[in-house]
């Protein structure tokens, strides 16, 4: 097993080191939380725009019913990247079972090793969660370029000649 750096700090130091990490990561939960809750609604509104613009598909395929499908394609591309971005993921939480004690106790370990594996098991962990936020909202961005680019293509059809 490798060095734990954080065996080098004192017990004072590491009781601060778990406090603010762990709060760290119920702020990381709160943030996740309410992206998702974001994404979720917004997925919900682009698949009701969609269903708009398919029910506007007409049998003949003509210039407005290949932009209706253009449009819808990039509604529904855009609902399910934001769908993606709310989809569960791994994620590490604060605390630990209290069975994951019994071996510490058994073996008797200073309570100075235990709070320094604990700091750097949070210590991943906020890693771990910072990396999969970074992917939920990097995905719901393309999300957004999608939806707008769908609104620029149906604004732009009813309003330019081009079209």
């Amino acid at each position: 097993m490798s060095e734990n750096l954080f065996e080098s700090a004192s017990v004072e130091m590491l009781a601060e080191i778990i406090r603010e990490a762990e709060s760290r990561m119920s702020a990381q939960q709160a943030a996740a939380s309410a992206a998702d809750q974001r994404a979720l609604t917004f997925a919900g509104l682009l698949a009701a725009g969609a269903t708009a613009f398919i029910s506007q598909l007409s049998p003949h395929h003509n210039a407005a019913f290949w932009i209706n499908v253009v449009v819808t394609v990039l509604l529904i591309s855009a609902a399910l990247l934001a769908l993606c971005s709310a989809r569960p993921t791994p994620w590490g939480f604060v605390g630990s079972e209290p069975g994951q004690w019994i071996d510490d106790i058994v073996e008797r370990r200073p309570m100075h090793i235990v709070f320094a594996e604990q700091a750097s098991h949070y210590d991943g962990a906020i890693r771990r969660n910072d990396r999969h936020m970074k992917l939920a909202g990097n995905t719901m961005k393309t999300s957004m370029v999608l939806t707008a680019i769908a609104l620029f293509v149906a604004i732009a059809s009813r309003t330019l000649p081009i079209f």
